[in-house]
């Protein structure tokens, strides 16, 4: 008759310890114009680190993304991608990207090893920004094709990912982009709004932050239609935005907040992030692509590891009684 062995507890114990092995859903943002550097948070709002990455390590850090235990940083002042580890905030490559062409880069986005980089551009003859969306392979830091994904936007600085398809806030429009090709959807912006910066797309819903109005509105990803009035108002800045487990995440520049609302009906779950400085950019880690490892569970371990004295002893002792008996 089979039963459940000492072996078997032990395992199952070690098991136990091992999927503990989890990542938290945490929280990094940069203070572009700041002192901050980049901090990183629990969403229940605790600190984990302010900052992760001081601010001398830096020159205007703008965009963040994480792949692994690896945080890619966007500077603005120097044109390059730094690198650093996402738990310790070491420097693991300066100058990861540089000298590729790159002005003034904005905010990234990760997809598998492909790195986007929204590159804002400078002023040309006509004082206008010319913008660029930018491939890198997130490995070795090297440009996919010869040269920007797309060109020729207009103040390109936040991005989002569904599928496929790019979308860009290219400064008072989003732009949907084939992400493969670089070709521009329907030849022209998707939807045309004043000051759009943060975008964030679940289904086929695509929300459009306005730092000017304070708003969040909610459009068609599909075909660029307004859905409704405003669905968050009342914000002082508002940057960038992120959509997470059916809330919606807006950094607030003029308070220097980071707020959690219902992506449904749009009502303040609460403050997130009260202590930062100039929120440009954040993002949050997902536990499925975990960032950082935490602690493992103490009490699995302690259970795994009394399990494995006990069975040395029970053995210890067995062979004990076997020797006196001989």
């Amino acid at each position: 008759m089979g039963g459940i062995t000492l072996s078997g507890l032990v395992a199952a114990a070690l098991t136990l310890a091992a999927t503990s092995l989890q990542a938290a859903d945490d929280i990094y943002v940069s203070d572009l114009y700041g002192s901050s550097g980049i901090s990183e948070y629990t969403l229940s709002g605790h600190r984990v680190a302010k900052p992760l990455v001081s601010d001398s390590e830096l020159s205007d850090p703008f965009g963040l993304a994480i792949s692994g235990n690896t945080l890619y940083v966007a500077n603005m002042g120097s044109d390059t991608i730094s690198t650093y580890n996402a738990s310790t905030g070491a420097s693991i490559d300066p100058s990861f990207i540089s000298g590729v062409g790159l002005n003034q880069p904005a905010s990234l986005l990760l997809s598998g090893d492909t790195l986007f980089v929204a590159s804002i551009g400078g002023s040309g003859p006509s004082d206008a920004y010319h913008g660029a969306i930018y491939e890198f392979n997130a490995t070795t830091g090297a440009m996919l094709g010869t040269g920007p994904l797309t060109t020729g936007l207009d103040y390109s600085e936040y991005m989002a990912l569904s599928g496929n398809d790019l979308y860009v806030s290219t400064w008072n429009s989003v732009t949907e982009i084939n992400a493969t090709t670089g070709a521009i959807i329907g030849g022209g912006p998707l939807l045309e709004t004043d000051n759009a910066r943060g975008v964030a797309v679940h289904g086929n819903h695509l929300y459009v932050v306005d730092s000017v109005d304070g708003t969040v509105t909610e459009y068609n990803a599909t075909t660029g239609k307004e859905i409704g009035k405003p669905l968050i108002t009342g914000l002082d800045d508002p940057r960038q935005i992120a959509y997470y487990k059916g809330d919606l995440y807006v950094s607030d520049v003029g308070n220097n907040t980071i707020a959690e609302f219902n992506a449904k009906t749009g009502c303040e779950i609460g403050t997130v992030v009260s202590c930062t400085d100039n929120p440009y950019d954040f993002l949050i880690t997902d536990p499925a692509n975990p960032a950082a490892v935490p602690e493992p569970s103490t009490w699995a371990m302690l259970l795994a590891g009394g399990l494995i004295l006990f069975a040395r002893l029970r053995r210890r002792s067995a062979r004990s009684a076997g020797t006196n008996g001989r």
